[in-house]
């Protein structure tokens, strides 16, 4: 009887290179058990992405850097984190294309699980106002992870967040605000609530992401449990199953609705990653709110005077 024949590693990024709606589990597996061969392949796929990001957006239905990256969060690769950083700083159009939903759903612990302990690039992410808002926006939820892991004080984090909320920090309108004060709760950033509660007055931040009073119930906590949140909302957002995180997306569930176009935005589903982005209802809806939003808060600062 003969032997099955080993499975090359050029057949297994074969394998993913096509989104054809199969999951290709075997091969997933089969990288699994090639962790030192494998993520160098896979970085070199990202680097790609990172140097001819729109040769892949001409592929309609090139996928195979979607598993690159969640095969180096499932290893932990530090070595492929400042590729993974410089390919969610593309401009918009090339990262919401190539990545989609993943942005807001797994980069949070895409970036923390790649960052080998060091949080600069994060740092330097958050701080780019170059690098899309959503972007910027994981990149600060990793960095809060990081606390949890105990790769950076608590109080090196207050300090960074307390220079987020000037109303430089991006475009008139965005979410950034919102979105990074939900997060910041976590952390209960008692010494700078009185520049969280200026960018409030100023209408930085969308009361609907979360108001004041969920700042005073974050605050009633104590730090033991606030941590103990933050420890429990980070595990359950670091899929330990690798096969049961990927196959559940929208676009191997046979939903002939999510399958063209062939886009990452347009092929993963929610519910992965929930809280802010959940509440954002995603990309597309946020920026249709935003002229509603600018009435809004051009009538609060009318009420104001």
């Amino acid at each position: 009887m003969e032997q099955s024949q080993p499975i090359s590693l050029d057949d297994i990024l074969s394998a993913f290179r096509t989104m054809d709606g199969v999951y290709k589990r075997d091969m997933v597996e089969a990288a699994l058990q090639r962790r030192e061969e494998i993520v160098p392949r896979l970085i070199a796929i990202l680097e790609e992405a990172v140097a001819d990001p729109d040769r892949f957006l001409e592929e309609d239905d090139r996928f195979d850097h979607v598993y690159a990256v969640v095969l180096l969060r499932h290893f932990r690769a530090a070595e492929a984190h400042p590729v993974i950083v410089a390919a969610f700083s593309l401009p918009e159009k090339q990262v919401d294309y190539l990545f989609g939903d993943m942005i807001t759903e797994d980069l949070p612990t895409i970036l923390l699980h790649t960052c080998g302990g060091s949080i600069s690039a994060l740092r330097a992410m958050i701080l780019d106002p170059k690098v899309l808002d959503f972007c910027r926006a994981s990149a600060l939820q990793a960095i809060v992870y990081a606390v949890a892991e105990g790769y950076v004080p608590r109080q090196e984090i207050i300090e960074l967040a307390g220079t987020l909320f000037t109303g430089s920090e991006t475009q008139e309108g965005s979410d950034f605000w919102s979105f990074a004060a939900e997060i910041l709760s976590f952390l209960q950033p008692r010494e700078i609530m009185p520049v969280i509660e200026q960018a409030y007055e100023n209408g930085l931040i969308y009361e609907d992401l979360i108001s004041l009073e969920d700042f005073e119930s974050v605050l009633s906590l104590s730090p033991e449990e606030a941590m103990e949140g933050l420890k429990r909302h980070l595990e359950k957002n670091s899929p330990k199953d690798i096969h049961a995180s990927i196959s559940s997306w929208a676009c191997f569930r046979g939903d002939n609705d999510l399958m063209a176009p062939a886009g990452p935005a347009d092929l993963f589903g929610s519910g992965l990653y929930g809280d802010w982005a959940s509440k954002s209802a995603g990309k597309k809806a946020q920026t249709q709110k935003k002229k509603k939003r600018k009435q809004a808060k051009a009538a609060k600062r009318k009420n104001r005077r």
